[in-house]
């Protein structure tokens, strides 16, 4: 598990970007993984009572807030990056 590095300004970039303001939310969250030169991501939304975090999409199942990786990200407000088992 290693922090997402990104000193190279790409994100800030896209978030500023005022065309990005004009984007769903699936297709701002595609735009950005491309950027970041990812294979793939998964954006969740929290609940209101925020224990849980739920997939924009129906690629995985929700996930616990205190009991996940993307939990912790949430919670630390700080991004982070896991390789899976293919890759």
């Amino acid at each position: 598990m290693a922090t997402a590095e990104t000193g190279d300004g790409r994100l800030e970039e896209f978030l500023a970007d005022p065309e990005t303001s004009a984007l769903d939310l699936t297709t701002a969250a595609a735009r950005c993984t491309r950027a970041l030169g990812l294979q793939h991501s998964v954006v969740c939304l929290a609940d209101l009572q925020q224990r849980r975090l739920v997939p924009l999409t129906d690629v995985a199942p929700p996930l616990l807030v205190d009991d996940s990786l993307a939990g912790w990200t949430h919670r630390t407000r700080s991004p982070r990056v896991e390789e899976s088992e293919s890759g």
